[in-house]
Protein backbone atom coordinates (compact mmCIF):
# COMPACT_ATOMS: atom_id res chain seq x y z
CA UNK A 1 0.00 0.00 0.00
CA UNK A 2 3.09 2.75 0.78
CA UNK A 3 4.32 1.60 -2.96
CA UNK A 4 1.19 2.79 -4.63
CA UNK A 5 1.05 6.16 -2.35
CA UNK A 6 4.77 6.62 -3.23
CA UNK A 7 4.06 6.50 -6.38
CA UNK A 8 0.84 8.41 -6.66
CA UNK A 9 2.59 11.05 -5.22
CA UNK A 10 5.16 11.30 -7.35
CA UNK A 11 2.76 11.10 -9.88
CA UNK A 12 1.26 14.09 -8.92
CA UNK A 13 4.39 15.59 -8.07
CA UNK A 14 5.93 15.72 -12.29
CA UNK A 15 2.32 16.26 -13.20
CA UNK A 16 2.39 19.72 -11.51
CA UNK A 17 5.87 20.03 -12.67
CA UNK A 18 4.71 19.59 -16.14
CA UNK A 19 1.69 21.95 -15.88
CA UNK A 20 4.08 24.88 -14.47
CA UNK A 21 6.29 24.41 -17.32
CA UNK A 22 4.06 24.57 -19.79
CA UNK A 23 2.30 27.78 -18.27
CA UNK A 24 1.83 30.37 -20.84
CA UNK A 25 3.57 33.23 -18.81
CA UNK A 26 6.80 31.49 -19.67
CA UNK A 27 7.73 33.62 -22.98
CA UNK A 28 7.09 30.72 -25.64
CA UNK A 29 5.19 31.31 -28.42
CA UNK A 30 1.71 29.62 -28.82
CA UNK A 31 1.20 26.96 -32.30
CA UNK A 32 -2.10 28.45 -33.22
CA UNK A 33 -3.89 26.50 -35.05
CA UNK A 34 -5.15 27.15 -39.00
CA UNK A 35 -2.91 29.87 -39.42
CA UNK A 36 0.23 30.05 -42.35
CA UNK A 37 2.77 32.27 -42.83
CA UNK A 38 5.05 33.63 -45.89
CA UNK A 39 8.17 35.06 -46.39
CA UNK A 40 8.33 37.69 -49.25
CA UNK A 41 10.50 40.21 -50.74
CA UNK A 42 9.47 42.33 -53.68
CA UNK A 43 8.65 41.43 -56.22
CA UNK A 44 8.46 38.11 -55.50
CA UNK A 45 5.60 35.76 -56.08
CA UNK A 46 4.75 32.75 -54.55
CA UNK A 47 2.13 30.12 -55.32
CA UNK A 48 0.04 29.17 -52.35
CA UNK A 49 -2.56 26.72 -51.72
CA UNK A 50 -5.01 28.77 -49.90
CA UNK A 51 -4.91 32.21 -51.94
CA UNK A 52 -3.09 31.08 -54.84
CA UNK A 53 -0.39 33.31 -56.62
CA UNK A 54 0.81 36.25 -53.54
CA UNK A 55 3.16 38.46 -54.99
CA UNK A 56 4.51 41.92 -53.02
CA UNK A 57 4.49 44.74 -55.37
CA UNK A 58 6.09 47.37 -53.59
CA UNK A 59 6.76 48.90 -50.37
CA UNK A 60 5.08 51.92 -50.75
CA UNK A 61 5.56 53.52 -47.29
CA UNK A 62 7.53 52.80 -43.87
CA UNK A 63 7.07 55.49 -41.31
CA UNK A 64 8.34 52.85 -38.53
CA UNK A 65 9.81 54.06 -35.35
CA UNK A 66 13.65 53.43 -35.68
CA UNK A 67 14.60 50.51 -32.73
CA UNK A 68 17.28 53.12 -31.82
CA UNK A 69 14.99 55.89 -31.13
CA UNK A 70 12.08 56.87 -29.15
CA UNK A 71 8.74 57.51 -30.52
CA UNK A 72 5.34 58.90 -29.74
CA UNK A 73 3.68 56.48 -32.21
CA UNK A 74 5.05 52.95 -33.54
CA UNK A 75 4.56 54.29 -36.80
CA UNK A 76 3.50 52.36 -40.17
CA UNK A 77 4.96 49.95 -42.99
CA UNK A 78 2.30 49.99 -46.11
CA UNK A 79 2.84 47.19 -48.64
CA UNK A 80 1.02 46.36 -52.32
CA UNK A 81 0.09 43.04 -52.31
CA UNK A 82 -0.96 41.19 -55.62
CA UNK A 83 -3.11 38.25 -55.07
CA UNK A 84 -4.34 36.62 -57.74
CA UNK A 85 -3.83 39.13 -60.35
CA UNK A 86 -5.91 41.67 -57.77
CA UNK A 87 -3.93 44.12 -55.94
CA UNK A 88 -4.54 45.21 -52.21
CA UNK A 89 -2.60 47.57 -49.84
CA UNK A 90 -2.01 46.35 -46.29
CA UNK A 91 -0.60 48.20 -43.23
CA UNK A 92 0.98 47.38 -40.10
CA UNK A 93 -0.96 50.12 -37.71
CA UNK A 94 -3.05 52.17 -40.38
CA UNK A 95 -6.32 50.20 -41.60
CA UNK A 96 -6.15 48.10 -43.34
CA UNK A 97 -4.43 45.69 -41.65
CA UNK A 98 -6.50 43.09 -42.47
CA UNK A 99 -7.91 41.85 -45.43
CA UNK A 100 -10.33 38.97 -47.15
CA UNK A 101 -9.32 36.72 -49.58
CA UNK A 102 -11.22 33.66 -50.91
CA UNK A 103 -12.27 33.42 -47.40
CA UNK A 104 -9.25 33.61 -45.47
CA UNK A 105 -7.64 36.90 -43.46
CA UNK A 106 -4.33 37.90 -44.24
CA UNK A 107 -2.51 40.29 -42.49
CA UNK A 108 1.39 41.65 -42.04
CA UNK A 109 3.02 39.50 -39.26
CA UNK A 110 6.45 41.01 -39.27
CA UNK A 111 8.86 42.97 -41.33
CA UNK A 112 12.56 42.80 -41.39
CA UNK A 113 14.61 44.11 -41.25
CA UNK A 114 13.75 46.54 -38.41
CA UNK A 115 14.00 50.51 -38.78
CA UNK A 116 17.30 52.07 -37.77
CA UNK A 117 17.82 55.98 -37.45
CA UNK A 118 21.03 55.83 -38.98
CA UNK A 119 20.43 53.50 -41.97
CA UNK A 120 17.71 53.82 -45.03
CA UNK A 121 16.36 50.53 -45.95
CA UNK A 122 16.44 49.41 -49.51
CA UNK A 123 13.34 47.99 -51.23
CA UNK A 124 15.35 44.75 -51.95
CA UNK A 125 15.87 44.15 -48.30
CA UNK A 126 12.12 43.76 -47.00
CA UNK A 127 11.23 40.98 -45.93
CA UNK A 128 7.58 40.63 -45.33
CA UNK A 129 5.51 37.93 -43.42
CA UNK A 130 2.18 37.65 -44.51
CA UNK A 131 -0.15 35.54 -42.28
CA UNK A 132 -3.29 33.52 -43.49
CA UNK A 133 -5.60 32.16 -41.55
Amino acid sequence: MKKYLLLLMALLMVSCLDFLSNSPDDGKEEVILNQTTYELRVGETLKTQNLGEVSLVDVLEDSRCPIDVECVWEGNLKISLEVDKVKYELNTALEPKEIEVNGKKVSIYQVTPDAISTKEIKKDEYIITIMVN
